[in-house]
């Protein structure tokens, strides 16, 4: 470019320019063949207005031309904050303020760094979606004034943002996956004359109490908020920082994991207790019980064909302890001990009669109570569960045959009479008891089921 020119545009002379057009007609035209600066540019950057205005008017087009370094001349003049620059480039129009230069930043950007408020505000209320354009590393307006510790900028941003309704920008991510949250945390910045660090100011604003901004978003190191400042914490003022984000309910991401397996845990059980719900019923848990009741049937009938200690294999007088040393305690008792065998023979051995019962009468009976009791519910269990089930009479009489055969068998056992009459009684009894407990649980069912 000439240097007449660029002297011109240095000092802002307008004559001198006028002057040396009339020179020679083709000087503002032969500026683009020689290199990318114009004159515009450099009156741009130095701030003189009218000189912008008589460029403007000469040759438009070099509003929109990028210069060596990459930028126009609205990103200069945000730059050095020039706001009459700003205002009378922007007559052109705004599409002025989404021209991306180098590293694919826009006017606003280099506003943000700055801390141009004014133009901040000018660029923004012309160009309202600038403030979510982003720069080559993925940074918003707002992640640069955080970065450039804008506090005034960053507050700014944030109430235009609000009042715009574009919340979703305060959650927008750089290439390291860092939100402003993230970058506030790490740079623990505040302004002298706040009583807040920015931290509290982001989490304290309307936003975030609305559930705006995520404070556990995590980056691409797999960090959240609270994470990074306890990376680094150095100063009290972290202290702060930190109750902050609790308060917003920030979680480290190891607490995150947590939270997320353990609600997935229940989410499983809830679907696995809800699919055992569709399928257990009935037939699942009929097979369950039926076979547990099976086990404790021929558990308890094993019991009665084998009983503790025996049976008597042959029949004699009832053996005594005899408590010398060296003979057995199972020896013949003297015959003054057999003369006083009770006439009823209850004191004698007969074969096939439980050893239990003649040595621990107290410990028989409670062996088949418990025993029976067992048996008999077991019965009832499988008798209750088959009644939808083929040739469920055939079944049901066997279990008859086999409770039968049961009372036959303890009765055979039991040496004495009166014990022997008890577990008559009991076997008549307990099924009866039986059936009407169960048919008194029915009822109650049935009424539960028509009660509105």
């Amino acid at each position: 470019m000439d240097l007449r020119l660029v002297e011109a545009a240095s000092t802002g002379d307008v004559e001198y320019l006028l002057r040396l057009i009339e020179e020679n007609c083709l000087l503002l035209e032969a500026v683009v063949l020689v290199g990318a600066e114009t004159p515009l540019h450099i009156a741009s950057l130095c701030g003189h207005l009218n000189f912008v205005k008589k460029v403007v008017e000469l040759k438009t087009k070099f509003a929109y031309e990028l210069n060596q370094d990459g930028y126009t001349p609205l990103h200069l003049a945000s730059a050095n904050g020039h706001l009459v620059i700003v205002a009378e480039l922007l007559k052109l129009g705004h599409d002025l303020c989404t021209i991306q230069g180098k590293e694919q930043r826009v006017p606003l950007h280099f506003a943000v760094v700055k801390g141009r408020t004014d133009v901040i505000k000018k660029l923004v209320s012309s160009c309202p979606e600038s403030v979510g354009m982003k720069t080559a590393g993925g940074e918003t307006a707002l992640h640069l004034a955080v970065k450039n510790n804008q506090f005034e900028t960053l507050r700014l941003l944030m109430e235009h943002v609000i009042k715009m309704r574009m919340e979703t920008i305060l959650n927008e991510r750089d290439n390291q996956g860092n939100t402003i949250l993230h970058l506030a945390a790490l740079r623990k910045q505040y302004e002298a004359s706040a009583l807040n660090f920015v931290v509290d100011f982001l989490l304290g604003n309307e936003a975030v109490t609305q559930g705006k901004i995520e404070v556990n978003s995590t980056n691409e190191s797999g960090l959240t908020p609270l994470d990074v400042l306890l990376l680094c914490q150095s100063d009290s003022g972290d202290i702060l920082i930190e109750r902050a984000l609790l308060r917003a309910g920030a979680m480290t991401s190891r607490g995150i994991s947590t939270s997320l397996e353990a609600s997935q845990i229940t989410s499983r059980n809830e679907e696995f207790l809800k699919d055992r719900k569709d399928r257990d019923q009935p037939n699942d848990v009929q097979a369950v019980l039926l076979t547990i009741a099976t086990l404790i049937l021929s558990a308890t009938y094993q019991a009665v064909l084998s009983p503790p200690r025996g049976l008597w294999s042959d029949d004699g007088p009832k053996p005594v302890p005899q408590g010398k040393a060296g003979e057995s305690i199972f020896a013949k008792p003297p015959s003054d001990v057999l003369m006083e065998n009770k006439a009823d023979g209850t004191d004698k051995q007969i074969v096939g009669k439980s050893i239990l019962a003649s040595q621990s009468p107290a410990f028989f009976i409670y062996f088949m109570f418990g025993n029976s009791i067992g048996f008999y519910l077991s019965c009832f269990v499988i008798y209750s569960q088959t009644g939808g089930i083929p040739m469920r009479h055939v079944l049901r009489s066997s279990i008859a045959a086999l409770m039968t055969t049961y009372m036959v068998a303890m009765s055979e056992i039991i040496p004495d009479p009166k014990t022997r009459l008890a577990f008559t009684v009991l076997t008549i009894v307990l099924p009866i008891v039986i059936s009407l407990h169960i048919i008194h649980n029915m009822r109650r069912r049935a009424s539960r089921s028509d009660t509105p």
